[in-house]
């Protein structure tokens, strides 16, 4: 008999009501560690070289990739949106702290969670497409993907709503 699995601390940030399937299934790869990184294949031999695909300048594994990479700025701009302007943290202190501030079912606790899913998920398929296919990746371009999400500007435009009436409180 297999041992049951304990639920990770963080699996309420990935998978909740209304969360996209893409983006959740990305996020939680990540967050597992499984995502196939540059610095994970060239353990397996498959690559030579682990330099980050979007800066080329640090390793690529996925506390560089999502946090600490010049390209994951796009974090910055989404924290100016969604989380008041902040510095962006660690992956496991960012993590922790979404997941504190996201416990309440509220409608900005929702839009914090899509935000972080669209951001994981867009940052990883940018690296993707300069991976596989040689295509030149911009951040505005991909924070644009990421604001453009259906899901996310319908929450996109709740939460802006929300923030408007907090002004006059």
């Amino acid at each position: 008999m297999i041992p049951e699995q304990r639920k990770k601390s963080w699996h309420s940030i990935v998978w909740f009501a209304g969360q996209i399937p893409r983006h959740s299934f990305i996020t939680w790869m990540a967050l597992l560690g499984r995502l196939n990184t540059k610095d994970r294949i060239m353990k397996w031999g498959v690559v030579s070289n682990s330099t980050c695909s979007l800066c080329n300048q640090q390793n690529e594994d996925i506390e560089h990739l999502f946090f600490a990479c010049r390209f994951s700025s796009i974090w910055e701009k989404v924290l100016q949106i969604s989380d008041r302007a902040r510095q962006r943290f660690t992956s496991r202190r960012e993590v922790s702290y979404i997941v504190r501030r996201t416990k309440e079912k509220s409608i900005r606790a929702k839009v914090m969670k899509l935000w972080f899913n669209a951001s994981v998920y867009h940052v990883w398929m940018a690296r993707n497409k300069i991976v596989f296919a040689q295509e030149n990746q911009i951040v505005d371009q991909v924070f644009n993907r990421i604001e453009a999400d259906p899901l996310g500007l319908l929450y996109l435009g709740l939460f802006q709503a929300i923030k408007m009436l907090s002004l006059y409180h």
